[in-house]
């Protein structure tokens, strides 16, 4: 009975795409972006498609029993206070009418019933999630956890001490499944090994997706081009975002000097320069056939996006950097860049996304578009995850039982893509974050192709070095690239060597 109901529910969904597809429905085939990773899948269809969809139940049997065993997630936490970074996907006392808290707890709640289980959350004494502790309850042989969510510029120093088990061989993960994002995962492996995973049950880690927004006010005061337009129409370029930008600063009090007075026409970070890099469509490192990471940097394209991303950093009058107000600031540096853009000084502002949820209530009229392309023949517009805001899962050496973890962590991740995602999603990034119907578009846009910079989370040192000469001001690219070079394939090779010897 049990095989007669699944091969009717996959007719179901068979037919009813059929009857979607012929209705003229856009598949959005194309070439795949094989620039950043092999077989890249777009997360976004799916989720547009979520509530058109037949539920897929994950692989697992349906009369597992774990006799109340207590599931212990160790996460990355906002113990310290700091609630930017902190994990909000995995743990919820009870519900309180905000959409992502009550996806949690009700998919929590499913599993476990469905399981016979209890979801049980170790937080971190801060949102670091330190590497240091993970790897010292290891290295002690202490089974305190099943599953790890920690920051993923910290997840490389963990899995090369041999510190966690390969997800491949994990009973029940199947990375082909539609929760899974299999894009970063395939950006993520090295040698076709899964020592970290990364899919819906982080919803919000789309959160540390860098972006632009802008002041939709001061667009029409200096009658410049409508942002939306330029992405739609292939037109959102660096060159056109500086030509935008360069002229618009003023000297709002008249003292004579640019300082966090005054009108700037961009706000960003100082330490940000890589993320018009990356969103250039230029790599750092490619995949050969055999997985293996290759420096790639350095071409003649790679100097051409960094003149042009050294310009933007050169334009000190009309750009607003962080750094040079930090003694102003009583915590995190960006919230000066925050301040002024929410005063309506700032035409352009490039940040995480996550920035945007803490201007919820601000008056500032912002639209938010994808950080730009090198030119009108790149295909898409590329977006950047951020090494330090992204948050990884990881299984330890230590877990005593990886197939009941699978089990669970996988039936976690399956109800996600069902009700956390679309919280996320549909009912706070698009409800909440957007201010207009373009914003919302431009999130489908953003998210078409996302990426992470394998080079920047182990610390092979060719993403700093390029950073640095991006920044110092100096154009010294190729000098630069060549000193970096051996350094760099050195410590590629040394990671190569060390997960060669993992299991």
């Amino acid at each position: 009975m049990k095989k007669f109901l699944l091969f009717l529910c996959c007719a179901l969904f068979i037919l009813f795409h059929v009857a979607l597809n012929s209705c003229g429905k856009d598949s959005g085939g194309g070439e795949e972006n094989l620039s950043f990773s092999q077989n890249t899948e777009e997360k976004t269809d799916e989720i547009q498609e979520i509530a058109a969809e037949v539920k897929i139940l994950p692989d697992i049997p349906d009369n597992l029993d774990f006799d109340g065993y207590k599931f212990r997630i160790f996460y990355r936490s906002a113990a310290d206070g700091d609630e930017y970074w902190a994990v909000h996907d995995i743990y919820s006392e009870a519900e309180n009418g905000d959409a992502i808290n009550d996806a949690v707890y009700n998919r929590n709640r499913y599993i476990e019933d469905k399981y016979n289980c209890e979801i049980t959350a170790i937080p971190s004494t801060s949102t670091s999630a330190q590497a240091s502790g993970v790897k010292k309850v290891v290295a002690a042989g202490s089974d305190e956890y099943d599953v790890i969510f920690t920051k993923a510029s910290y997840v490389p120093g963990i899995i090369t001490a041999n510190c966690v088990l390969d997800l491949n061989k994990i009973p029940y993960l199947d990375f082909e499944k539609p929760w899974w994002d299999k894009s970063i995962m395939n950006q993520l492996s090295i040698m076709n090994k899964s020592y970290a995973a990364y899919g819906d049950i982080l919803a919000t880690n789309y959160n540390t997706f860098r972006v632009i927004m802008f002041n939709k006010v001061l667009i029409a005061e200096y009658e410049l081009e409508n942002p939306y337009d330029m992405v739609r129409n292939n037109t959102w370029t660096i060159d056109n975002f500086y030509n935008m930008f360069r002229n618009a600063s003023k000297d709002i009090n008249g003292d004579g000097v640019m300082n966090e007075k005054d009108l700037y026409g961009f706000l960003i970070q100082k330490g940000a320069s890589m993320a018009f890099y990356y969103s250039a469509d230029e790599p750092i490192i490619k995949k050969d056939e055999n997985d293996l990471p290759l420096l790639y940097a350095g071409g003649e394209r790679s100097l051409q996006v960094m003149e042009k991303i050294s310009e933007i950093w050169s334009a000190k009058g009309s750009v607003m950097f962080d750094s040079d107000y930090s003694h102003l600031s009583v915590g995190f540096t960006a919230q000066i860049l925050q301040q002024t853009f929410e005063d309506n000084r700032g035409l352009f502002y490039g940040e995480v996304l996550d920035l945007v949820a803490y201007m919820r209530s601000a008056e500032v009229a912002l639209g938010i578009i994808p950080m730009p392309k090198l030119d009108g023949n790149q295909k898409d517009y590329i977006s950047y995850g951020d090494g330090w805001c992204t948050n990884l899962i990881l299984i330890p050496v230590t877990n005593s039982n990886p197939e009941r973890t699978g089990a669970i962590l996988e039936a976690m991740a399956a109800e996600s893509k069902y009700t956390l995602l679309p919280a996320y999603y549909d009912k706070t990034l698009k409800s909440k974050y957007a201010r207009d119907d373009e914003s919302e578009e431009m999130l489908d846009i953003i998210f078409k192709t996302k990426i992470i910079s394998i080079d920047e989370l182990y610390g092979w040192g060719m993403h700093s070095t390029i950073q640095g000469s991006l920044e110092n001001g100096k154009k010294d690219f190729v000098s630069a690239i060549e000193k970096g070079t051996a350094r760099v394939e050195k410590n590629i090779d040394k990671t190569i060597s060390i997960m060669e010897s993992l299991n």
